[in-house]
């Protein structure tokens, strides 16, 4: 049933793949087809552009030439017109042939080539025209307009057939678009498809080949286990012919695997039971499924054997019997032993009945109690011996129960054990403690089928004193597990005599493995202080052994963890017989991993600390006030180049001379103000190295106090920070050069804009003054003047005049002349007025200089300064009036601009680094001064600029 059900799922995936690939194929060709149609569509669709594009390029390139033949020159533009006229007589017939393949534009590609053609004749009309008779004639034909009518239309009908081809392009483009679309979109649902398909055929597959390989394993682990089974196993159809034979079967009855398959049973063996036997096992093993008996059976020799058979049937998925399983045992040599047996049983009574009186006789003398009970328990000999020890009549306590005959005086223990013993049929020692005679008994329980023998003898003394000893030991064990060192007692073989846990948690070795085991068995990865690993005739007991010495304080690492070891320290010591022979030794172990990890952590930070002292070039010290004592890192002794065999006084004494002249006297005081206010302090000073160079030292200090609040000392740090001091240096060297080097490009800056702005109103303005009146003369002495030509005079002159005013105020712009001329107050007065022309913003300038003249070194800066400030305000702020100032007071000039504008957040426009504001900045720097610039969002901008005379 699940290979049909598998079987159809595939045809129906197989179906559903085909039906999909069907129909994509169907939309692809379908698809392929329209899109073929639309690119037909697009090729005509651009060719038509194409040709328009070009002909609208000739018929400009007519109309250029045309105009450069009548009014430029006609032996310059002669030929490129030619050129022209032949190129739209090309694109006539172009657009001919584009008609004739395209019915659908042949209209309007004809009545495009009719206003061509007249448009030619009227071009070469105009050319005839003007070769016979001049250029009026021309100019009244052009003046009517009937050739910008024809070029208009020419391109009117252009343009609507260009939007027509544009449109077709378009349209096609949407279809391409929606065509692939939707064929991605498809592909998207196929490929799903298949996947799913792929992915329910995996499933499937894996599914089946699974089981597959699963019952393959079975039946190979069941035909493994057949041949590994020592039995005889075989198996028939229903017709008892067989069909399996397993190598013990060959073995049994002589034939192989290959002889015996395909062949009856009875030809292979026979066996030896009646017909009604038969039958009525045939009947059994049908009916139950299964039959098992023991039977005679001839082999292929002859020779005859006794077989257990166990035989099962074999149904199908219907429960109807296909054949039969069948497992043969050789027990022949049992039967035979059975036989002897039977044999041995009775020779052995009659050698028993002699016997007993003979081992009654024993019993009596041994020295141990002796009883005999029966099966039933009841005591059937007791010899005298058992009487005195237990204090009963042997006698009394024939045919008497142990259970019941004795309750007021028995032993629960030692009954327990009797019944144990007899069950079992097993050998059972039992220690029990005799209550009624207070003694206790040691007692050896021998079973047999028929009851049991019990031989037991009085063990009070031993127990009493084995109870003593167990007390003094488990006393001295108790002590040794709950000391809090590890402790292993070796005797003088190396043998441990005894192992607490505390050393077997340290050693990483079980407690029962150290037990079982010799100092030359262990091996348990010792490493020395230093990590080397140790040799076992190093361990600390072998050396006490050779030596016979104690060993005391021995550090090592133990453990089979390579990577965390217990850090031990060992000590070992001998003890001696009074005869002087070493009876054993004790070694102790005690945990000092944490010291050790102490020891490396703080021996790892203080490598971290020198290293990163080392790259901060910081080093750390302590000076005590009271001792003069003074305690350095390994980098400050390398800052200050001294060996660092040198501490204490000595250390200070160097360390004050190392210090420079100008700066000794400077540490004294700031240490006086430490101790005085006790607070911390920073001081920077320079020392004095080989060769007389000089280091900067960054020093930070604070104060030590004792329990009294007094200050007892000093502690900080010191950094090299010559690099530094001199990085900074440089950095201000490069700085002031720039500085300089701003001022000197400022400088040449407005000498260049002077000059330029000088130059543009001398020179040219000059110029342009003379160019005008040369016009004016014209105008004047030409009295004929035609109304045109007297026209182009009064707008040349308009222009003249406009340029004059041009080049003025680009003058003005810059390098005002009122600047050099009248001043700082009258420039910024007329910049005012000029900017509230231009902008449209109110602009008010107040003068509270008291007429103060302005030094000619800060009036450039302040009128730049004031120039961009009004360009910031037009492009920036949307104000609506500016208000500006020029204040003189305490020998400075303040310069304020205020407008009420929109206003902004000063922390964006510092992030933004604007050139303006920085310009700005850097001329006030230039002039000595100081800027600054207020402003709030809906509050407007404050520019003030301050400048020192």
């Amino acid at each position: 049933m699940k290979k049909i059900s598998t079987r159809n799922i595939i045809v129906s995936f197989f179906l559903i793949t085909l039906v999909c690939v069907i129909y994509f194929v169907m939309v692809t060709y379908r698809n392929m087809r329209d899109t073929k149609l639309h690119s037909y569509e697009v090729r005509t669709s651009v060719g038509f552009l194409a040709a328009t594009e070009v002909l609208l390029a000739n018929l400009q390139e007519l109309e250029n030439t045309q105009r450069g033949y009548v009014f430029s020159s006609r032996e310059n533009f002669s030929l490129p017109y030619f050129k022209a006229i032949n190129n739209l007589s090309l694109d006539t017939a172009r657009l001919n042939v584009m008609g004739a393949e395209h019915p659908a534009t042949k209209q309007q590609a004809d009545e495009i080539k009719q206003l061509l053609v007249k448009m030619v004749e009227n071009s070469q009309q105009t050319i005839a025209l003007f070769d016979s008779a001049g250029i009026y004639p021309v100019v009244d034909l052009i003046n009517k307009g009937s050739s910008k009518q024809l070029s208009d239309s020419i391109k009117q009908k252009i343009g609507r057939l260009e939007n027509a081809n544009r449109e077709v392009v378009s349209r096609a483009n949407r279809y391409l678009t929606h065509v692939a679309q939707a064929t991605t979109y498809r592909f998207f649902i196929l490929a799903f498809v298949f996947l799913t398909i792929l992915v329910l055929f995996f499933i499937l597959i894996s599914d089946d080949l699974k089981k597959i390989n699963q019952s393959a394993r079975q039946l190979s682990m069941q035909a493994s286990l057949i041949d590994t089974i020592p039995d005889a196993i075989f198996t028939t159809n229903e017709h008892y012919i067989i069909k399996s034979w397993n190598r013990h079967a060959a073995e049994l009855y002589g034939f192989t695997a290959a002889h015996a398959i395909g062949k009856p049973i009875n030809e292979i063996f026979k066996t030896h039971i009646s017909p009604e036997e038969y039958r009525s096992s045939l009947e059994e093993l049908n009916q139950k499924g299964s039959y098992k008996d023991e039977y005679l059976v001839s082999k292929k020799n002859g020779q005859q054997i006794y077989v257990l058979s166990s035989i099962n049937t074999i149904l199908d998925d219907q429960y109807v019997i296909t054949g039969y399983m069948c497992v043969h045992r050789d027990i022949t040599k049992r039967k035979q032993l059975e036989k002897e047996l039977k044999v041995f049983n009775t020779q052995l009574e009659q050698q028993v009945s002699s016997k007993t009186a003979e081992t009654f006789n024993i019993l009596e003398r041994i020295t141990d109690g002796f009883l005999a009970l029966d099966e039933n328990f009841t005591f059937t000999y007791v010899n005298k011996k058992a009487g005195e020890i237990l204090g009963h009549i042997p006698a009394d306590m024939i045919g008497k129960n142990i259970f019941t005959g004795f309750k007021d005086k028995t032993s629960n223990q030692f009954n327990n054990a009797c019944l144990a013993s007899f069950n079992t049929q097993q050998y059972r020692f039992v220690e029990n403690f005799y209550a009624p005679l207070q003694i206790w008994l040691e007692n050896d329980i021998y079973p047999s089928s028929n009851g049991l023998s019990v031989f037991f003898k009085d063990s009070t003394y031993k127990k009493n004193a084995e109870l003593a000893l167990k007390e003094s030991e488990e006393h001295y064990k108790l002590l040794v597990e709950n000391l809090h060192a590890g402790v292993v007692v070796y005797g003088p073989d190396g043998r441990v005599l005894l192992c607490n846990q505390k050393a077997s948690r340290l050693l990483d070795v079980p407690a029962d493995v150290m037990q079982q085991s010799t100092v030359q068995q262990h091996n348990w990865n010792f490493i020395s202080a230093e990590g080397r690993k140790l040799q076992k005739e190093d361990y600390p007991v072998m050396r006490v052994l050779a030596s016979k010495e104690p060993l005391y304080n021995v550090i090592l690492g133990a453990g089979n963890n390579p990577k965390e070891k217990n850090w031990l320290l060992i000590n070992a010591f001998p003890e001696f017989t009074a005869a002087g022979s070493l009876k054993q030794i004790v070694v102790t172990f005690v945990d000092i991993t944490d010291r050790k990890k102490t020891e490396e952590e703080l021996k790892r930070s203080e490598q971290m600390l020198n290293l990163a002292q080392s790259i901060a070039k910081t080093g750390s010290w302590e000076f005590n006030l009271l001792t003069q004592d003074l305690k350095w890192s390994k980098e400050l002794y390398r800052i200050f180049e001294i060996d660092a065999s040198i501490v204490g006084n000595d250390l200070y004494q160097l360390y004050q001379q190392k210090f420079h002249p100008d700066d000794l006297q400077k540490l004294e005081k700031v240490i006086q103000y430490a101790i005085t206010t006790k607070k911390g302090y920073k001081y920077q000073h320079r020392i004095i190295c080989k060769d007389a160079v000089i280091k900067h030292i960054l020093g930070i200090g604070e104060v030590i106090l004792n329990e009294e609040g007094a200050v007892t000392g000093l502690k900080g740090t010191g950094q090299d920070i010559t690099e530094l001091v001199q990085a900074e240096e440089k950095l201000q060297q490069s700085y002031q050069q720039i500085k300089q080097l701003v001022t000197h490009l400022q400088d040449i800056r407005e000498q260049e804009r002077t000059n330029i702005a000088r130059e543009i109103h001398d020179e040219l303005g000059q110029q342009l003054t003379g160019l005008k009146m040369y016009v004016s003369w014209l105008s004047k002495k030409n009295l004929q003047q035609e109304p045109e030509i007297k026209e182009k005079f009064s707008a040349a002159m308009e222009l003249i005049e406009e340029t004059i005013k041009s080049v003025r105020k680009i003058s003005m712009e810059l390098r005002p002349s009122l600047l050099d001329d009248l001043g700082l107050l009258a420039a910024i007065e007329w910049q005012s007025t000029e900017f509230e022309k231009r902008s449209g913003i109110a602009t008010e300038f107040i003068n509270l200089t008291s007429n103060q003249e302005v030094p000619s070194r800060i009036k450039t800066g302040l009128f730049r300064i004031f120039q961009e400030s009004l360009t910031n305000v037009a492009r920036h702020a949307d104000a609506k009036k500016i208000v500006s100032s020029l204040k003189f007071d305490d020998n400075k000039f303040t310069l304020t601009i205020t407008d009420d504008g929109k206003g902004f957040l000063l922390k964006n426009i510092e992030s933004k680094k604007t050139l303006g504001l920085f310009g700005m900045q850097e001329r006030t720097r230039e002039m000595g001064g100081r800027y600054e610039i207020k402003s709030e969002p809906g509050l407007g901008t404050t520019v003030s600029v301050t400048v020192p005379v």
